[in-house]
């Protein structure tokens, strides 16, 4: 159970987007702006041109994808050629499995880009990657019935940012509670809200939302049907898989390279179960149980 302050708004829980977060450099090579630039490569070009790539990728994902980028380097000095460059690129989506083939198409952004310009990239990934909000329904009542009882009045959530409360979700049934700072209007990331909640004003909010988790606690704890659909609630969401992101999965199966070992891994991974090795030949269980099992001798396995 979490609570999150809120400027305005309160939601019995939250529907938290999967996040992925990354640094890009650039490297190039430094020269005299005016008196030799071909002797330059030019990193913050590399950096533009990406961003533009990316800007242009937003026209083909789906809606429900959220792409936040800026320019953390571009250079010191406007007559030299920069040899380094850097930008932070946020990915998210609502669902995992679908903004991995995002992520995917905003790396090729940065290695097109990369090559057009003769520079070199690397990328580094900023903290963990946040997972979507598994949504309990069962969870969400007995926080709405809290809210009620407290006299709090709440609103349908909808598609919001991202948390690492996502991930516990997909172990374990969570819910997660933005809760109201007041009624003035204020961005979220902003100056304003940071000054919220570093002010005494704050206090009897902290308390509320402590007492919507203690609430919850006890509520959880004294009711066995509810927690039983709650864990049921986790199950059945669990066992949800979506057309798309079958499609999904079977599309980086396709585009894959045959020759990269990764993904020669990643393949075995997905379709074999186990392998057993005996004397003279291995043993193949498979994923898939119309599949079975294969007998393969040792010499058919080394060829």
């Amino acid at each position: 159970v979490m609570v999150h302050v809120s400027p305005t708004r309160t939601n019995a829980n939250s529907r938290f987007l999967a996040l992925d977060d990354y640094r890009i450099a650039f490297h190039g090579q430094t020269a005299h702006a005016a008196g030799e630039p071909w002797n330059g490569r030019n990193a913050l070009n590399g950096a533009m041109l990406a961003l533009h790539a990316v800007d242009m990728l937003r026209q083909h994902v789906r809606p429900e994808t959220r792409i936040g980028s800026y320019i953390v380097n571009g250079g010191a000095a406007s007559n030299v050629v920069p040899d380094y460059a850097e930008v932070e690129c946020c990915i998210r989506h609502s669902e995992r499995e679908y903004l991995d083939t995002v992520v995917a198409k905003v790396m090729n952004c940065f290695k097109g880009a990369a090559i057009a310009t003769e520079t070199t990239y690397d990328v580094n990934q900023m903290g963990c990657k946040f997972d979507n909000m598994v949504w309990n329904e069962a969870a969400t009542k007995a926080s709405e019935q809290v809210l009620q009882a407290m006299g709090i009045p709440y609103e349908e959530p909808k598609d919001c940012g991202s948390s690492d409360v996502g991930n516990v979700s997909h172990q374990c049934p969570a819910v997660h509670v933005h809760l109201a700072l007041g009624d003035v209007p204020m961005p979220e990331h902003s100056t304003d809200i940071a000054n919220a909640v570093k002010a005494r004003t704050i206090e009897p909010t902290i308390v509320k939302g402590a007492e919507i988790m203690a609430r919850l606690a006890l509520l959880f704890a004294q009711d066995t049907a509810l927690r039983q659909q709650i864990d049921r609630a986790k199950v059945q969401a669990a066992l949800v898989v979506k057309a798309e992101a079958v499609a999904c999965w079977l599309d980086g199966f396709r585009r894959g390279d045959r020759t990269d070992p990764d993904f020669r891994r990643q393949v075995f991974g997905a379709l074999v179960h186990s392998v057993f090795v005996y004397d003279d030949y291995l043993k193949i269980i498979f994923n898939v149980d119309s599949a079975g099992a294969a007998v393969v001798p040792y010499e058919a396995a080394q060829a």
